[in-house]
């Protein structure tokens, strides 16, 4: 995991955000009527901005528990992905026989090389190939 260093300013940042998230779930909660739920939410969130203002540098220990939790769920995102989108469709085409970078060898030929279909070869196209 990469070690990053934090100035002021970020933990100020990452502490406003953090107690906006608290305030948006107590207000969630206030909305469907858990009364208990939103007192606590809303104090976290006082909470949260009184050390913000008074000293910005206790926010590093929440900041590296979100960190490592990012860390964590990328890693698990990706291989979840990988094993269950990737790897299913390339055996699908792998056992249907498909080659789509048609990267089979052909016997017989002398040369491999495939003349592209849409080849302008003007100076205007040269200058502005897109």
């Amino acid at each position: 995991m990469i070690k990053l260093e934090k100035t002021s300013k970020e933990y100020r940042k990452f502490g406003a955000a953090l107690a906006l998230a608290f305030i948006f779930v107590g207000s969630m909660l206030l909305w469907k009527g858990h009364l208990s739920g939103t007192k606590v939410f809303y104090s976290w969130s006082v909470i949260t901005l009184l050390f913000v203002i008074l000293k910005p540098s206790i926010m590093k220990y929440p900041i590296l528990v979100f960190m490592g939790i990012g860390w964590f769920n990328t890693k698990l995102i990706l291989l979840l992905s990988f094993f269950l989108i990737v790897t299913p469709f390339g055996l699908i085409m792998r056992i249907s026989g498909k080659d789509p970078l048609d990267q089979k060898w052909k016997t017989g030929k002398d040369s491999y090389w495939l003349v592209p279909e849409n080849s302008e070869t003007s100076p205007k196209h040269i200058e502005k190939p897109f």
